[in-house]
């Protein structure tokens, strides 16, 4: 038998949790809370009642099938945003769409939930802040490096030491962006 969450207070975190232990309850809260959202995502894509309904239903019974081997855990409406567009891009090839909708199919990556923006935020400012730990010399190399794309020959002229110092700088900082950060991914 199925047992009955407080629903109120129980967070799609936790949710996750239970549900990759097998929870048949937290599943159906999932589907129940996310069902519309998803809907309404993938109408909004492919503009069809029937398909969309169809796409939401393959997405959350994928998700019950797969619950054990997603990769992030703790963006549950940015990881069925992505399982939805990918599913509608899916759809579309499967039913030969690609001429009639070709427009839709460019633009499907060029659509962004209010999740999804608000996680890649909250990662900026993460980084932001992880870089901010380390010495100044170091966090100078890194961002212009990786942030502003200025190639490791020029920022040793700039900064007046070797290229071998420069990638030295880099891969340190690396070393210290993913140990702060792996937890969070």
């Amino acid at each position: 038998m199925v047992r009955k969450l407080n629903t109120a207070k129980v967070s799609d975190h936790e949710l996750w949790q239970r549900l990759e232990s097998d929870d048949q309850t937290a599943y159906l809260e999932i589907f129940e809370r996310k069902w519309e959202k998803l809907y309404h995502l993938a109408f909004s894509i492919i503009k069809d009642k029937a398909l969309s309904e169809d796409v939401t239903q393959e997405v959350l019974l994928d998700l019950w099938e797969r619950r054990n081997k997603v990769p992030n855990k703790d963006h549950l409406n940015g990881f069925l945003s992505q399982a939805i567009k990918f599913k509608v891009f899916k759809k579309l090839k499967q039913k030969g769409y690609s001429e009639l909708n070709e427009e839709i199919i460019e633009n499907l990556s060029d659509y962004s939930t209010a999740d999804e923006l608000l996680i890649a935020e909250e990662m900026r400012i993460k980084v932001n802040f992880i870089l901010d730990e380390l010495p100044q010399r170091c966090k100078e190399i890194y961002v212009k490096s990786k942030l502003e794309a200025v190639p490791n020959k020029k920022i040793a002229e700039e900064l007046n030491i070797s290229q071998r110092t420069v990638e030295n700088q880099i891969s340190k900082a690396s070393k210290h962006l993913r140990s702060r950060l792996s937890p969070t991914l």
